[in-house]
């Protein structure tokens, strides 16, 4: 657009009608990535990265890909319409083992998972959480390309005030750090020498995504047991579904 791009129209877009749903393209340079993420931050409901003409299907794979997300935020958006406006006493009425660990099971380090609809979530999570987050370790897989997981760990390090970054493999896990999966790399802990080190691997794509939440999930259950706090923020597919009913 000649006289405004889309950073300066989304705040007036969302201002003439708050109910409506963006979606940001970016093509895959840190540049763009950084750019997406800050459209995330102004209120874009989620991103999607441009098709590559070097690589084959990449139109059809962007088509697919846009739809679906097409189709969450609008069937998102119903349930919202559809929604009572009070739901709190429901919410009360959880028994209190079902939403956090029993008192005498500290909590030894946090998991996160999240895809569509994600960043926005994992601000304003870890935004509200920076003064708790200082004696353990979170790990999060965000289904994101490479660059854009690069983007969203500055951001995420802004928002919550800790080290926040993409670990290199074999790095060990320090308490008040975050450690985001990079684009195309599953996150794995494992332990080595008595200490628990992250390792990335490359291997097949679980449910569909690399990285893929089931794999760290598996793995920190091993590594931290009864003490791992796992959260599923928002999604699009099963990834992360089954391992977090099982820890619960």
């Amino acid at each position: 657009m000649p006289q405004m791009d889309g950073i300066a129209a989304l705040p007036r877009l969302l201002e003439a009608s708050p109910e409506s749903r963006v979606i940001m393209a970016s093509a895959f340079t840190l540049r763009n990535a950084k750019i997406s993420m800050q459209a995330l931050a102004l209120g874009a409901s989620d991103y999607i990265a441009k098709p590559l003409a070097t690589e084959p299907n990449s139109r059809e794979t962007f088509n697919e890909e846009l739809r679906s997300k097409i189709e969450v935020w609008a069937a998102a958006g119903k349930t919202r319409r559809r929604a009572k406006p009070q739901v709190a006493p429901a919410v009360a009425a959880m028994p209190q083992s079902a939403v956090m660990p029993p008192a005498h099971l500290p909590v030894q380090a946090l998991a996160i998972a999240s895809s569509t609809g994600g960043p926005q979530a994992l601000l304003t999570v870890l935004g509200a959480l920076k003064n708790r987050l200082s004696r353990v370790p979170v790990f999060i897989t965000q289904h994101m390309p490479a660059t854009f997981t690069t983007a969203l760990a500055e951001q995420l390090s802004r928002a919550s005030g800790r080290p926040c970054a993409e670990p290199r493999d074999g790095e060990d896990v320090r308490p008040g750090h975050i450690y985001l999966a990079p684009g195309d790399f599953h996150m794995l802990a494992a332990r080595e020498d008595n200490r628990t080190v992250l390792r990335l691997t490359q291997g097949a794509p679980v449910n569909f995504c690399r990285p893929s939440a089931d794999p760290m999930l598996e793995s920190l259950s091993r590594m931290y047991g009864a003490g791992l706090l796992t959260a599923v923020l928002t999604g699009m597919g099963q990834d992360g579904l089954e391992l977090s009913l099982i820890h619960i």
